[in-house]
């Protein structure tokens, strides 16, 4: 069986020594790369479960590379820097970081962040619908409702229809497609742009509120989609998908 890869992008040779030796004596296969170019340039061929990037790279700043990263994969980026203040982290967090580490760090908790972190992104990955069944079913079945894809139309088990605008029909689309995986707000933006939403993230928590409450979601203990600290949302309820 293949080792899971950690993609390791920094710069600094004595830094990736260490976590390098680290990882592997965990069984995890590290990929290095010294500057954005190089890590861009190993995704085309290998597929990580957690990215750690420091900050200041050689070729461009690491905040800048997140975006490009996130078009070739779904890991999780775990910022490793010196920069220590408040700001600088929520920054990090809001380029799409996952999670941060501050430089001098702790081996043994890089260590386990990055176990944690592979764990949660390997069950997303398993549990993900193949995508071709899922992008060609015409009825979707989750919960207590039937997602129609061809009209649009959400109904309840005695036949209500679920009264939802092309927004939300769209975003509840994105999640149902996807269940258990957690999706950023920025990703939410990403996969329904187009469809009449503000350019803001605060768009999409008003838009999962008024969807919440039209799914009668906010008045069970077992609720389809769940808040994911510091993250995004997670659409929870297993799905059927039927082709017709």
């Amino acid at each position: 069986m293949s080792k899971p890869i950690v993609l390791l992008i920094e710069d600094s040779s004595e830094i990736r020594s260490i976590v390098k030796l680290a990882l592997e004596t965990e069984r995890y296969a590290v990929i290095e790369a010294l500057d954005g170019a190089q890590a861009l340039r190993s995704l085309k061929t290998s597929q990580p479960l957690v990215i750690l990037l420091d900050l200041l790279l050689p070729d461009e700043n690491g905040l800048a590379l997140i975006a490009k990263l996130r078009k070739h994969s779904d890991a999780p980026i775990v910022i490793v820097s010196g920069k220590v203040s408040l700001i600088d982290k929520v920054i990090g967090f809001e380029a799409g970081a996952d999670d941060y580490i501050t430089k001098p760090f702790q081996v043994q908790e890089l260590v386990a962040r990055v176990k944690a972190h592979a764990r949660r992104f390997k069950r997303t990955i398993l549990t993900r619908p193949e995508p071709q069944r899922a992008a060609q079913a015409t009825r979707v079945k989750f919960g207590d409702w039937m997602m129609d894809r061809a009209s649009m139309q959400v109904s309840g088990q005695g036949g209500e229809a679920c009264d939802l605008t092309t927004r939300e029909f769209k975003l509840l689309e994105v999640f149902v497609l996807s269940p258990n995986f957690v999706f950023s707000r920025e990703q939410l933006l990403d996969a329904t742009r187009g469809f009449g939403f503000n350019v803001t993230e605060r768009a999409i928590d008003t838009q999962i509120v008024r969807l919440r409450k039209k799914l009668k979601d906010h008045l069970t203990d077992k609720p389809l989609i769940k808040s994911v600290k510091g993250i995004g949302y997670i659409f929870t309820s297993p799905t059927e998908a039927l082709l017709e």
